[in-house]
């Protein structure tokens, strides 16, 4: 499917609703949101993006009394023949017989069942609509556990707002998330906040559309990689390949024959003569060490008359100047330095340039100051490797996967900042290529020992330091999807 006519515009209708506010006190607020429906309502009428007409889009903002929006949405519903769409943000529970109910500003948490907007409504509403596409996108919670946590029981959800010919959305499988209440003031909720952002930022290699099993697809490695709850999808007949919105970064197509279809990226190496390569300033080094093994070698043969001392002095002074120069040396501006480890893991990293990787160094990813100590780009794939020195007297561990120890302390948040920042890098590269380009993060070790060789944490790989080579090496053929 294409994005829509004019002409089919005229019978189709959007229904947004956001409740933040909330008059039962049980019911926390949450500012996010009326953030996550301004920022939906945007984007859903952008002409460069998903296209909607004003009149087109009806915009519920805290609204009550759940019989007076019922009916509003069955009345609209029944108008559409095109595209009908409900999006709703906000808190959401399961009332005691077990059905989904979206809570409304008035809504009693003690009887959603009867206060609240049960999603059978709404199910209903979309059974009887003669709209050819129906698609529902729900960001909804339930905060009795935890505020920054938006427990929905979403596996039940998913199941419950399966209804034919509609193409659900649901924000998780467990819990949907918001920032915390300090940093909601001007933050959208976790997953409408990915969603937005893929619609204004597009998929490289996509075409000119995106349809919803496209954004599905990628908002859920998104949100995945950022370590937030998995998005769910229920999808029957071609709601799915309906064109959701224009690609923002639309570039030259990936071919697909079933599956994606495979590239080696290819690093052009220039052949050149052995002159030249000796003239070129990286062999210069080459150069000055054997200039000094000969001096030396040649003074210590004079002085003493015995040309072996001589030859013996010049291989150790090659061979000092060598080590000194892998210790010390580095292509890393020392103002630039964030970790006293990163020319030691840039000097493990240089080998690699035999085989074909390219590295770049305390790299700065533009417009964010996110600085990247190390980028290799090579047969196996793009990788970021972050280096640091921890206290060897500290114990290193893991939890299930998802938590990384250091002694007492927790590095998940140092993880979600290693995964974040490899994935920033593979959006500007995505963006550049035309094509997805995904980043491997790792994080290298100096100091304490690992109970394992190499580990997987929160997407990011875990090793000790002298492990780097090996890891990039033995890593599958470097695949863009």
């Amino acid at each position: 499917m294409t994005v829509l006519e004019p002409a089919e515009w005229r019978s189709s209708q959007a229904i947004l609703i956001g409740v933040a506010a909330y008059d039962d006190q049980r019911l926390p607020d949450i500012p996010a949101a009326a953030n996550s429906l301004a920022e939906l309502q945007t984007v859903l009428t952008d002409p460069q993006l998903c296209g909607w007409p004003n009149t087109k889009v009806v915009v519920l903002a805290d609204p009550h009394d759940s019989r007076a929006v019922a009916t509003r949405i069955r009345r609209l519903a029944q108008g559409v023949s095109d595209v009908l769409l409900l999006y709703y943000v906000g808190h959401g529970t399961l009332t005691p017989s077990g059905e989904l109910c979206l809570s409304l500003t008035d809504t009693d948490a003690e009887a959603p069942d009867l206060t609240g907007l049960e999603y059978g409504r709404i199910r209903s509403a979309f059974r009887d609509s003669p709209a050819r596409v129906k698609a529902v996108i729900l960001d909804c919670c339930y905060s009795g556990r935890a505020i920054e946590t938006l427990a929905d029981q979403a596996a039940l959800v998913a199941d419950q707002t399966d209804i034919r010919g509609v193409y659900t959305l649901t924000a998780s499988d467990l819990a949907a998330h918001v920032p915390p209440p300090e940093k909601q003031a001007d933050a959208c909720t976790s997953f409408t906040g990915e969603l937005v952002e893929l619609i204004r930022i597009g998929i490289p290699g996509e075409g000119d559309q995106l349809s919803l099993g496209n954004i599905y697809l990628e908002l859920r490695r998104r949100l995945r990689i950022r370590g937030l709850p998995a998005p769910n999808q229920r999808g029957t007949d071609t709601a799915h390949s309906f064109a959701f919105t224009k690609n923002a970064a639309a570039g030259p197509p990936v071919p697909k024959k079933g599956r994606s279809q495979t590239y080696t990226v290819q690093i052009p190496i220039e052949l050149t003569s052995t002159h030249n390569q000796n003239l070129q300033p990286s062999y210069r080094h080459l150069w000055r060490r054997a200039l000094i093994a000969a001096v030396l070698g040649m003074v210590v043969s004079f002085l003493t008359r015995d040309w072996r001392l001589g030859v013996s002095v010049a291989i150790f002074a090659a061979i000092a100047e060598a080590i000194y120069e892998a210790w010390s040396s580095s292509s890393v501006p020392a103002w630039r330095h964030v970790s006293a480890m990163q020319p030691r893991t840039e000097a493990k990293l240089r080998r690699l340039e035999r085989s074909g990787y390219r590295m770049l160094h305390a790299r700065t990813i533009p417009g964010t100051g996110v600085l990247i100590d190390h980028m290799i780009i090579g047969p196996t794939g793009v990788y970021t490797v972050t280096s640091e020195k921890w206290n060897k007297r500290l114990t290193v561990r893991t939890q299930l996967q998802s938590e990384l120890w250091r002694g007492p302390f927790s590095q998940r948040s140092r993880l979600d900042e290693v995964r974040s920042t490899a994935i920033q890098a593979g959006d500007r590269i995505s963006a550049a290529l035309g094509l997805r380009i995904t980043v491997t993060p790792s994080l290298s070790i100096y100091g304490p020992s690992t109970p394992w060789k190499t580990n997987t944490i929160r997407d990011v790989a875990v090793f000790k330091s002298f492990r780097v080579r090996k890891w990039i090496t033995t890593q599958v053929e470097c695949v863009v999807s």
